[in-house]
């Protein structure tokens, strides 16, 4: 008789800890459902519109292209800049370029004497 209320007795004890923790899971499962949607509907709220993503894209885009050109160039400036005595030699450089050919060989010579002599 005692193993038999022993058995009954452990019976019940195992159903109702087995009721009461499926309930302790459905609750804990529940609550973690609606954790899980109110985030989700939090994230939503947070997205922002493609169109958004696709103007900040650009801009970053044009911004860096700008700043690249503006980088390379700078530095490309300052080579080619010369002074006036540098530009004026030049001038006349490419004048006597053209000139050449058509004088004659003893103004060639009177040329190049003078030149010698400074």
């Amino acid at each position: 008789m005692i193993e038999v209320a022993g058995a009954e007795a452990s019976a019940r004890i195992a159903e109702e800890a087995r009721s009461a923790l499926d309930g302790a899971i459905t609750e804990a499962g529940t609550t973690m459902r609606q954790a899980a949607r109110s985030a989700v509907a939090a994230a939503e709220n947070l997205r922002l519109p493609w169109w958004l993503y696709l103007v900040a894209i650009l801009l970053t885009g044009g911004l860096s292209a700008s700043l690249a050109f503006w980088a390379t160039h700078r530095a490309d400036l300052a080579d080619y800049q010369q002074d006036q005595r540098n530009q004026q030699l030049i001038r006349e450089g490419q004048m006597l370029e053209r000139v050449w050919p058509r004088i004659t060989p003893a103004q060639r010579k009177k040329l190049e004497q003078l030149t010698g002599e400074q």
